[in-house]
């Protein structure tokens, strides 16, 4: 028994006219659809589908059981993306696995594989139900998809409905904000008398016109208790009582498939209700067929599914105890049984067989060492967590060991300390109590606690014997703790090529030895270098830091995507510095292309500006700009997903005071240091605001740049960076001499020290020493500029 469509005629106008701006170069376009529990949203989607020729729509819904389940709510169209050719193939290895990727499978990597077959399949509309039951992953997976769909220019429909909840704010300040016209926001209030009178004699025509009026009283103007009531008779305003009287016109068959749906809480095949009822089809046939005649059930494209979230509710509360973790159970069962490799299939198993009362503890194993666990979030690590404290002393502290790991890759830094700090010691071997100790410090160093990160240091070395893999793991994660904790990089190097020495004589080439044994070496050795890299950055040993870079890349090329990247472009600076920067550029497209290749969204912003920055030196002012505005656009969609700190915030300045608008360059420049928090980074906005104001207004901005000079040199010393407090020293002095303060300038020269391998800082020493002769008019001045100028151009520093 279905009503004409009465009464949303003003709210299926303003959707149809919203979706029919929609081209090819619309951009996205948004409506957000709220309304009360019954006041009609459910109806009002199903409309709007009937009048829409959009050949490609899809259509998704949150489901209040399933709001922990990662992706749970974004499945159907993770389903219609994997089979966009060449591109599918990705969104189908990185969302349900197992694939053949490197590293870890983040969300970030899904969101991005997403966005592209998304963009390939052309115009596209996607229908949320029921917005405020969805998944946190699938809600964020939403937001990048329209922010890169809006950054692109690429033409994407979302209609979102949803009762008033956060989840419907947060999406209504995003959009609203980003998309301004191209967002729409709709209010259901109650049905009018005429609206609500004419559903009601629809529904039932027996009803006379005073009849009908006294329904829609009741109903309070909500079509479902419309519904509920035109169908009935004198059935009181209660819709447990409701269901119940209709359950029992169904019988017990009738009553277990409700009870059933209400368990799964989503909708599900026909023939899966057989599954987990142990039922033959023609049986679930016949008791679905009387449900639907008495209005609980209905089917849909996604399968058989209750007719309302109301009485799904109703239904839970009606069915006892004993059944529902009966049917839980069984129904945990069937999921686990078709999971496969499906990590947030598995999880939904895991809820339903606990719920159920099963030992789920070897599946919260299973769950907590996948490497695809990232994907299951805080809301999934919570969950795993119980399950440990519910479980055996052996089994639980299996589970606690993996789940330790897990709370790090979250960032859950104060989860993972808890774990490591909290596990017993008496009775383990050596070995283990130094792992647990060093992983307690590294999610300690994490939170800014030293002080105890130390602690567990110093437990972890005192277990660690004579062990050389542990001993090196002890050394890197000191050295961690002495640069960022104890800012002194200086100790903090010596103590990673203590690290380094410790391991190497224990590296076994390839093929031979024990595969565990090389696995852990291996690494240690990671941890050691990555960390004597940094340390050989800091300390401005750019050939060091070349040689490192090098075996670093090499290491962990097919194994680690991110650290493969990483030291790519930690050797790129080096070149750079080396005063080889054409191959640094090299380097770096190399690295810029394994981003795209992988679906690196946080490596490409790292790599992106780094090239740019290169390319902006080789004079290549067009290409270095296309870089900035594309590592932009990933930076707005990946940090509306997850916090991540900005690459490169000075360098789209530096591109607008090289293309003539300096003005404009140095408040940006000075708005860029105002945000930044991190001094390593905030110093670069001092120093090129110092820069362009010097070269472009030396005779009024005096003040302004002994104002930058100040605060770049503080923040270079804060920052602990041998090589950043010698660049700043250089290049703060040339910004005096070009202002007129040449004592000053020559009081920095004199505490600057450049390493003789650094040509980069040379080149900066030698122009820094050419302005001072020239602001103190000595007329060598140029021939020391010629010079400045022929090491420039071998350093492939164009622009300079």
């Amino acid at each position: 028994m279905r009503a004409r469509f009465v009464g949303r005629e003003q709210e299926m106008a303003a959707l149809t006219g919203l979706l029919s701006r929609l081209d090819a170069r619309s951009g996205p376009v948004v409506a957000l659809v709220l309304g009360a529990p019954g006041a009609g949203k459910t109806r009002l989607l199903t409309e709007l589908r009937s009048q829409l020729d959009l050949a490609e729509q899809v259509w998704l819904r949150g489901f209040e059981l399933e709001a922990g389940i990662p992706l749970a709510t974004s499945r159907p169209l993770l389903q219609r993306l994997r089979d966009v050719p060449q591109l599918g193939g990705t969104v189908s290895a990185l969302a349900f696995g197992p694939g053949d990727d490197a590293g870890v499978v983040n969300e970030v990597r899904i969101f991005e594989a997403v966005h592209r077959a998304r963009s390939a399949v052309g115009p596209m509309l996607v229908v949320v139900d029921d917005l405020h039951w969805a998944d946190e992953l699938s809600t964020s997976l939403l937001h990048y998809t329209v922010r890169a769909a809006h950054d692109a220019r690429q033409p994407l429909a979302v209609v979102a409905a949803s009762r008033p909840a956060r989840r419907a704010r947060a999406l209504r300040e995003s959009f609203a904000e980003l998309l301004e016209a191209g967002f729409t926001e709709l209010t259901l209030e109650p049905l009018t008398e005429e609206a609500g009178t004419r559903m009601a004699q629809d529904l039932a025509p027996h009803l006379g016109a005073e009849a009908a009026v006294g329904v829609w009283r009741r109903s309070g103007g909500s079509p479902f208790w419309l519904t509920l009531l035109a169908s009935g008779q004198d059935v009181e305003h209660d819709v447990d009582r409701v269901v119940a009287e209709r359950l029992d016109q169904t019988g017990p068959d009738g009553a277990a498939v409700v009870a059933l749906l209400a368990v799964i809480g989503h909708p599900v095949a026909v023939e899966d209700v057989a599954c987990a009822l142990g039922w033959p089809d023609d049986r679930v046939d016949r008791a679905v067929s009387v449900l639907e005649q008495v209005g609980l059930v209905a089917p849909g494209r996604a399968g058989l599914d209750v007719t309302h979230d109301l009485i799904r509710a109703a239904a839970g509360r009606t069915a006892g105890d004993a059944q529902a973790r009966r049917l839980h159970r069984e129904w945990g069962r069937c999921v686990e049984h078709e999971a496969g490799d499906d990590e947030t299939a598995l999880l939904e198993a895991l809820d339903h067989l606990r719920a159920g009362g099963a030992d789920v503890t070897p599946l919260a194993v299973r769950l907590a060492g996948s490497r695809r666990r990232r994907l299951l979030g805080r809301p999934g690590l919570e969950l795993l967590l119980a399950v440990a404290e519910e479980a055996d002393t052996d089994e639980g502290d299996r589970l606690a060991a993996e789940l330790g790991g897990m709370a790090s890759e979250l960032g859950a830094h104060d989860v993972a300390l808890r774990i490591w700090s909290q596990r017993p010691t008496l009775g383990r071997p050596d070995d283990e109590v130094a792992r647990a100790a060093l992983r307690a410090a590294a999610a300690a160093t994490a939170l800014s606690l030293g002080a105890e990160a130390r602690q567990h240091l110093d437990r972890a070395r005192t277990h660690a014997g004579d062990d050389p893999v542990l001993t090196t793991e002890v050394l890197a994660q000191e050295a961690v703790l002495q640069r960022y904790g104890d800012g002194d990089p200086e100790t903090s190097r010596a103590t990673a090529a203590r690290a380094l020495a410790t391991i190497r004589p224990h590296l076994v080439p390839a093929g031979e030895g024990d595969r565990v044994v090389q696995a852990a070496t291996r690494r240690a050795w990671l941890q050691a270098a990555l960390a004597a890299t940094e340390g050989a950055l800091t300390s401005d040993d750019p050939q060091q830091m070349l040689t490192l870079a090098d075996e670093l890349a090499a290491a962990a090329a097919g194994v680690d995507d991110r650290v493969e990247v990483q030291a790519l472009t930690e050797g790129a600076m080096a070149l750079r510095f080396l005063g080889r920067n054409t191959d640094a550029e090299v380097r770096l497209r190399h690295a810029w292309d394994l981003c795209h290749r992988r679906l690196l969204p946080e490596s490409t912003l790292q790599v992106g500006t780094t090239l740019a920055r290169v390319l902006l030196s080789l004079g290549r002012l067009a290409e270095a700009a296309e870089l900035v505005r594309e590592c932009r656009a990933v930076g707005r969609r990946v940090s509306a997903v997850t916090p991540m700190r900005a690459f490169g915030v000075t360098l789209a300045w530096s591109l607008e005071a090289s293309t003539g608008r300096w003005r404009t360059a140095v408040d940006g420049l000075r708005a860029a240091a105002r945000e930044e928090d991190n001094p390593h980074f905030r110093l670069q906005a001092h120093l090129e605001r110092a820069t362009t104001v010097s070269r472009l207004d030396p005779d009024g901005g005096g003040a302004e740049v002994r104002e930058c000079v100040a605060a770049a040199l503080d923040d270079a010393v804060t920052a602990g960076c041998r090589r950043c407090l010698s660049e700043t020293l250089l290049r703060c002095a040339q910004g005096l001499a070009r202002v007129g303060s040449l004592a000053d300038a020559r009081e920095l020269v004199a505490r600057t020290s450049v390493n003789a391998a650094d040509e980069y800082l040379r080149f900066w020493a030698a122009w820094t020493g050419a302005t001072i002769q020239l602001a103190a008019g000595d007329l060598a001045a140029a021939g020391t500029l010629q010079d400045v100028v022929d090491r420039g151009q071998r350093q492939g520093l164009r622009l300079e």
